[in-house]
């Protein structure tokens, strides 16, 4: 028997290539152009962020399921929203620790059990076929760009600004939090949302500080976890002298004219101090 059954996430700590192993075909909000066009209209709140509002026009009829984190108000919106427009469909929300601490680490393990007795009880019990998850190793020194939700056609769009200077991204569809934490029963990496994010972001620059040239902070008007984080990204990178640049940018496929003209000007920086580094060590 062929087991497909689609399930659509939107966060890297769903374990994408856990379940795909168990015979579902994953699907998240940066691996395809058809799965950002918009469907039906929605009426959100004004709360509501764009990356949510977006979500919210899919259509969900054309999966088997649904997983959530909790990870926000918005995100609750539109999980009521689905829940109520698609009584049928498989949905789950992920309950996120507030740290990644001990305590976090153990909340987060019994997270995934209950997801996964939840979609056993749905679909059936699952036996691992032949897969092997492959943890994705850095590039060296890289410009490293955070943010929460990122089209992917935008991140395309800032790659080709900075040509063949590497980009280091991390949101909500470039990492695999969740299968790195399932591989290791722990994970090393934090997110806005939680409480020792700008620890965690602090602690990682200066470990990584011969690996990071630079940073860019990228968040998205009324997410409010990116709101309060960013100022403080850039207080930590002005305190280890690491170049860093913060830019507001509604989710979607076009960058902003205003964010390209900032993007082409921080990396004439970077290529200034570069080669004044180089003039200096010969």
């Amino acid at each position: 028997m062929v087991i497909n059954e689609k399930l659509l996430y939107f966060c890297s700590y769903v374990p994408v290539e856990y379940l795909k192993a168990r015979g579902f075909v994953m699907v998240g909000p940066g691996d395809t152009d058809a799965l950002l066009d918009a469907g039906m209209p929605y009426s959100s709140s004004r709360a509501v962020c764009r990356y949510m509002q977006h979500c919210a026009r899919m259509d969900f009829s054309r999966y088997d399921g649904v997983i959530f984190t909790h990870c926000c108000s918005s995100a609750e919106r539109v999980f009521d929203f689905i829940q109520f427009r698609y009584p049928g469909l498989f949905l789950h929300m992920l309950e996120l620790p507030g740290r990644m601490d001990d305590m976090g680490r153990k909340q987060l393990a019994g997270e995934y059990r209950r997801l996964f007795r939840e979609l056993e009880r749905r679909f059936g019990k699952r036996e691992k076929m032949s897969s092997r998850f492959r943890k994705t190793k850095g590039t060296g020194r890289e410009v490293w760009l955070l943010g929460n939700s990122l089209h992917p056609r935008w991140k395309n769009a800032v790659q080709t600004i900075f040509l063949d200077e590497p980009l280091g991204f991390s949101d909500c569809s470039s990492s695999r939090r969740g299968d790195r934490f399932l591989d290791s029963d722990d994970i090393d990496e934090s997110c806005p949302r939680m409480l020792d994010f700008l620890p965690w972001f602090s602690k990682r620059l200066e470990e990584k500080r011969d690996d990071i040239r630079a940073v860019i902070g990228v968040f998205i008007p009324k997410c409010d976890f990116s709101l309060f984080t960013m100022p403080q990204i850039r207080r930590i990178c002005h305190e280890q002298n690491c170049p860093v640049l913060l830019l507001e940018e509604e989710f979607g496929p076009s960058l902003s004219e205003q964010n390209r003209i900032r993007l082409e000007a921080f990396r004439e920086m970077l290529e200034r101090k570069r080669r004044t580094t180089k003039k200096t060590n010969k």
